[in-house]
């Protein structure tokens, strides 16, 4: 049974007791950190199926091998969906469908033959892919890091597949590909269901005599100023520092454009208040400023707030800006 499959019910476990949280546009804090720390994680799982043979023997190498096929085939799947999706090639996609991959291949890595593993990596890569893009928003839970579509899922769909590609097992316990009966895939199903219910079970228990106890939230000022910060008393970079000497000019305008693009309130004051001799009427690559993105979206909020904190703005009659409000106000109720 694979460990993985028990993210899914331990999250909305979690979620369930947790307050809600502001949503936030920000992008990946680090690629290259993520790169790294997902080349390990994928080395690393080599290890972790391979070693579940307890001796270095063919089972092994096949599971090494299958954990690899697996992996590729989703991380393929990821790539690719995205690809069509926003017409980018997205290197995080690939680290992504990588580990739906290996969740997936986990379960059944010493008991099935590559072709299966290429297939079990496309099904969960494909799943996977699916959960994040449509059904995860449609949910609106609290899972910042997709453990749900990039372990739960995957985990659930390999615990299953074993019972259908298995095919080193005794006979009767051959999956149905390799010329079992559905005995396997019942057993495999009903595993995955009692590890579903039985984690979600302990879970919520556990988290609701946390909350009871010591407490499982933090208020939205802690959340903002950061809980390295306020419950260790460090942080990871130093705030003293002009974060356009990192970044760039360049590069936070963009950052200001996309969240005005998007209405995010609350990552405008985030980035202006990182940077404050960032010139607001600065535009993207096309010249459009922050207000014309957040004006042509329709983001009332979002120009309010820009109309505050740009001079140029302010300077333009009340009457005007009125009239902005309203006409806003009608594009958004069409």
């Amino acid at each position: 049974m694979c460990l993985a499959t028990l993210s899914s019910p331990l999250i909305f476990s979690v979620d369930t007791l947790l307050q809600p949280h502001s949503k936030s546009a920000q992008g990946h804090h680090n690629l290259p950190l993520t790169v790294l720390g997902g080349a390990l994680i994928w080395g690393g799982w080599y290890s972790f199926n391979g070693g579940s043979a307890f001796a270095a023997n063919g089972q092994a190498g096949l599971a090494l091998m299958n954990t690899h096929c697996s992996a590729i085939a989703a991380a393929s799947v990821w790539v690719f969906a995205s690809f069509c999706k926003d017409r980018h090639w997205h290197l995080t996609e690939i680290l992504n469908g990588a580990f739906a991959g290996l969740a997936a291949i986990t379960p059944g890595s010493g008991y099935c033959f590559p072709p299966s593993a290429f297939v079990v990596g496309i099904i969960a890569g494909t799943l996977s892919w699916i959960w994040v893009s449509y059904i995860g928003p449609r949910l609106k839970y609290d899972d910042a890091l997709d453990v749900v579509a990039l372990q739960g899922i995957p985990g659930i769909v390999g615990t299953i597949a074993v019972g259908i590609t298995g095919e080193l097992f005794e006979a009767e316990g051959r999956g149905m590909l390799a010329g079992g009966s559905a005995k396997q895939l019942g057993i495999q199903t009903l595993g995955a269901l009692v590890t579903v219910a039985w984690s979600s079970l302990w879970t919520a228990l556990l988290m609701f005599i946390m909350k009871r106890s010591v407490g499982i939230n933090v208020t939205a000022d802690i959340e903002e100023r950061g809980l390295d910060y306020v419950q260790i008393g460090e942080q990871a970079y130093d705030d003293a520092l002009a974060v356009g000497l990192d970044l760039g000019d360049g590069v936070l305008t963009a950052k200001l454009c996309e969240a005005a693009s998007q209405g995010h309130v609350a990552d405008l004051q985030r980035i202006l208040r990182s940077e404050v001799n960032l010139d607001v009427n600065g535009g993207d690559y096309d010249g459009r400023t922050p207000l014309h993105l957040a004006a042509a979206g329709g983001h009332l909020p979002a120009v309010q707030f820009l109309v505050k904190v740009c001079p140029s703005v302010r300077r333009v009659g009340r009457r005007v800006f009125v009239q902005l409000q309203l006409l806003l106000s009608l594009l958004i109720l069409v």
